[in-house]
């Protein structure tokens, strides 16, 4: 019992320091890394191998910026966490670049959230109190 305990420690460890390469099907696998003090760094692959997403977990939640891209590399949402709390800018945007929302939490309750179409123009936009 105390080996397989020893062997499933081993394996599971192996994959939480450091997944590169590719699955079966050929795909990049998510990579994971150990920065210290519990901070760990996440990064997943779109099919066609470009970076769809990256972001931090800080004693197993997310915690710092996460970003996320569409298959061409192009940043499509920024979102802060803080111990699992939303927190500060999210920022979301249309497929040709332009500020679709902004949402700006406070200890996870939204205080602000805009919207804007593709053209630039305001459609919607509010204050929570």
């Amino acid at each position: 019992m105390k080996t397989l305990t020893l062997l499933l420690a081993l394996v599971f460890s192996g994959s939480v320091i450091a997944q590169n390469g590719t699955n079966a099907n050929g795909m990049a696998k998510p990579t994971v890394d150990q920065l210290g003090n519990g901070l760990i760094k996440i990064t997943k692959y779109h099919d066609n191998g470009m970076v769809a997403e990256t972001g931090f977990f800080l004693n197993g939640e997310k915690h710092g910026v996460w970003t996320a891209f569409d298959e061409n590399g192009n940043k499509s949402m920024e979102a802060n966490w803080n111990n699992g709390t939303k927190e500060g800018n999210w920022t979301v945007w249309h497929n040709n670049g332009t500020l679709h929302y902004l949402m700006v939490y406070e200890n996870g309750k939204r205080l602000l959230s805009t919207e804007w179409d593709p053209n630039g123009t305001l459609i919607a936009g509010n204050q929570s109190k």
